[in-house]
Parts: C-alpha cells; sequence; structure tokens
C-alpha cells in the first residue's frame, strides 16, 4: 500500500492507526486495500474534536476469489473499534467486543467494499460511493488505480439518480427539524447539506463537490443571509456545540423551497442508462486489469 498524501488536518496518531488497521485487516481478510478514505463530517467539514472517525475503503480479493461458485461476503466491516487494541502475538487483531469502548469521546467505525461492488455500484450511479472517490481526506491509495476510477465517474454520473437521492436526504432531515419544536445542529446541517448537493445536481449536472463549503460557493449571491447562518451552525458544530436551538425561519424557508427545487427539477431531468454496453465492457476491462496488477 501506497500512503496517500499527508493530512494535515488529521492528528498524525489517528492517521497512523487507521493505516495500521488497513494492514491489520490485509493480514486477517487475505485482501489488499485499494483506496481508503474519511466519510461522513470530518469529510463534510464540520467535525468537532471529539468527531468519530468513518474510515470507508475499497479492498480486492486474490484472483481465484471471484472464480468460485461460492462467493465470500463482499462487504468488510470494523465497527466501533478501540485505538487501544494490540495486535496479538499472531499479527491478528483482538477481537471486538459487543460494546465496544469510545476512544475518548471518539469511535472509529470501519466499512469496505469489494472493488467488484464498487464498480458495480459505479455503474449505477451511487452517490455515497462517488462520496468516497472525491472525498478531501484520503488515508491509503493506489493512485494508478483510483484515478482511472476517478476518472470514469462523471461519465457514469446520473444526475436523476442524485438529485433523487440528496432530495430524500434532505426532505427526511427536515422532516425530523419540523417536528420539534427546537432543532439539532447536526441535523440541521445534514438536511442543508443535502439539499444544497442537490441544487448543485440540477444545475451542474455533474457530481456534487463533497465539503459544505464548497457546496455554499453554490449558492446565489442574495443568498447572504442563508450563507451567514449556515456559517454559524458550522461554527457551533466545530466547537463541540450540538444544542437544540430555535429554528432559523430563513433556514427553514431555504430548505422547504430547495427541497421542492430538487424534486421537481430530478422528475424532469434525463436519466442515464442503467446499462450501457461501453460502459460493462470499460468496468470488466478496468476490474480485470486492477486484478491482475494488486496481485501479480
Amino acid at each position: 500500500m501506497h500512503d496517500s498524501e499527508k493530512n494535515s488536518a488529521m492528528p498524525a496518531a489517528m492517521d497512523r492507526e487507521i493505516r495500521r488497521r488497513m494492514q491489520g485487516i490485509e493480514h486477517e481478510e487475505q485482501v489488499r486495500v485499494l483506496y481508503a478514505c474519511e466519510s461522513g463530517s470530518r469529510s463534510w467539514g464540520w467535525a468537532s474534536a471529539d468527531s468519530d472517525y468513518d474510515v470507508r475503503f475499497i479492498y480486492v480479493h486474490p484472483r481465484d476469489e471471484y472464480i468460485t461458485l461460492f462467493p465470500k461476503r463482499d462487504v468488510i466491516e470494523r465497527a466501533m473499534v478501540s485505538i487501544e487494541a494490540q495486535a496479538d502475538c499472531s499479527g491478528r487483531m483482538a477481537p471486538l467486543p459487543t460494546d465496544p469502548p469510545r476512544l475518548g469521546g471518539t469511535s472509529l467505525d470501519i466499512h469496505g467494499w469489494d472493488l467488484r461492488k464498487a464498480l458495480v455500484l459505479l455503474h449505477k450511479s451511487n452517490p455515497q460511493l462517488i462520496e468516497w472517490l472525491y472525498s478531501p481526506i484520503v488515508y491509503l491509495e493506489q493512485a494508478w488505480a483510483v484515478e482511472q476510477i476517478r476518472e470514469l465517474a462523471p461519465s457514469l454520473f446520473s444526475p436523476k439518480a442524485g438529485a433523487h437521492h440528496y432530495a430524500r436526504m434532505a426532505r427526511s432531515n427536515y422532516n425530523k427539524v419540523l417536528q420539534a419544536p427546537t432543532m439539532r445542529i447536526k441535523t440541521c446541517l445534514h438536511a442543508l447539506r443535502s439539499a444544497l448537493a442537490g441544487l448543485w445536481i440540477v444545475r451542474h449536472q455533474e457530481p456534487p463537490p463533497v465539503r459544505m463549503d464548497e457546496l455554499m460557493n453554490g449558492l446565489d449571491a442574495s443568498d447572504s443571509r442563508i450563507s451567514e447562518a449556515i456559517q454559524a451552525l458550522l461554527t457551533g458544530k466545530r466547537a463541540g456545540v450540538d444544542d437544540e436551538v430555535k429554528p432559523n425561519m430563513a433556514v427553514l424557508r431555504f430548505l422547504e423551497d430547495s427541497i421542492a427545487q430538487v424534486e421537481q427539477a430530478a422528475s424532469g431531468v434525463e436519466c442515464r442508462s442503467a446499462h450501457v454496453k461501453g460502459d460493462e465492457r470499460q468496468l470488466d476491462e478496468l476490474f480485470r486489469a486492477m486484478l491482475h496488477e494488486m496481485w501479480k
């Protein structure tokens, strides 16, 4: 595995620990990690010091494992592992407890997909996978391989599927905000980020940026009040505040209007065909090439 460029905002000890755990997974599962990144609040840009670490990765089995009547599970999970846990004398990581301890107020959640699963989901324009690929925090990557996947992602992206996804996410969190007399900052930010991502897709017909501050660049100059309100929420969340606060009426109106706009636009956006033979051949060739390179 090759280390990514240094994540300047990431504590060095945690960066090393995450890479160590990736090596442990390679040893335990007999796989090779192609890519590992941060997902969630830390990649979105509103994490506080005690926010959880949500590590997401793509891995590859040996070639023969893909030629079998009994395929292995295509997901690897290490939920909320303890940073203090040490490998035993065999090199295996200690078993995870049923209710794992917190890491000084944070948890480390690790979740990975097999390369074949990831490429199939890329073909379906899976928004979650696309966010992984463009995460601003990368722990490990085989750059020669990941860059090829990133190059394919825009051509496989479906604005219709993406807009519908973020509209659903925004509507779900917005409804939670409306159902209570006060709102959690985190819930409101989730609604806002999804709404902004949906607006970005509608306006640009491309995958949205991952970071919240980049999504906010898509706001109109006339939305200065909304920008200020969002910045206030971000400042509070980054400081570790997630209090119940009184709903900001300007924010609520923005959410209602923007979600409705995305929902309406998504219904009229042309959907990229889910089955394009050229795409399938290209992904098959990429899959075989990566298997060969990773296990030669």
